[in-house]
């Protein structure tokens, strides 16, 4: 685990992730500590900036070796996705692991999650053999509710195989496609997807 001076470009501290293999996942909190989920091992770390120390907290609630795309909940919370069964889980701003399950047990891939924190709507990127975005309501307690989950994505599109790379920015959600390499942009007014314009060809 690096952290570097983004000014400067310098490295001010390397902590060593003894059991894993590397970190594909890394998100920084509504509170500013930084989430890490490795692979090979399956684990989650904090990092706190202002004590400067990283807690290793142990596998995830999904239970799996290698994790993926972690985003910043509610509160200092976090949520990301998994390999296996496209499991979801959460951790609050304390450190306590929120279970979530899967979305799509059928699937093995949980690639990517990105929160609308207006809304308070979680959206999470599946793949393996078919690709599928998923829209989760948070409950009163800000834990994701898998019995209302909603398949987003148009049908045209579920074509691919995956669905990652997530980002939420002012009511729309742009999702990559593998193996086409394409960027769409979901309106989540009318899950409809968004015109997009090449500015070096003016073409829609």
């Amino acid at each position: 685990f690096a952290v570097m001076d983004i000014k400067t470009r310098k490295l001010l501290k390397l902590i060593p992730l003894p059991t894993a293999t590397g970190a594909w996942a890394i998100t920084v909190a509504t509170d500013g500590k930084v989430w890490v989920g490795s692979y090979r091992d399956g684990h989650v770390y904090c990092y706190d900036p202002k004590s400067e120390k990283l807690t290793d907290l142990g596998r995830s609630p999904a239970d799996s070796d290698v994790l993926f795309g972690l985003t910043a909940g509610p509160d200092g919370s976090v949520f990301g996705g998994s390999y296996g069964r496209a499991k979801i889980f959460g951790y609050t701003k304390t450190g306590q692991p929120i279970s979530i399950d899967s979305v799509s047990p059928s699937d093995s891939y949980s690639h990517d999650t990105s929160y609308d924190s207006q809304n308070k709507k979680l959206y999470v990127g599946i793949g393996s053999s078919k690709a599928k975005v998923f829209r989760l309501n948070l409950d009163e307690q800000n834990r994701p509710n898998l019995t209302n989950a909603k398949q987003i994505l148009p049908e045209k599109y579920q074509t691919q195989s995956e669905a990652y790379d997530l980002n939420y920015i002012a009511g729309k959600l742009f999702v990559k496609l593998h193996p086409a390499f394409e960027t769409i942009v979901l309106d989540l007014k009318t899950d409809m997807i968004d015109a997009m314009t090449d500015r070096t060809t003016n073409q829609k």
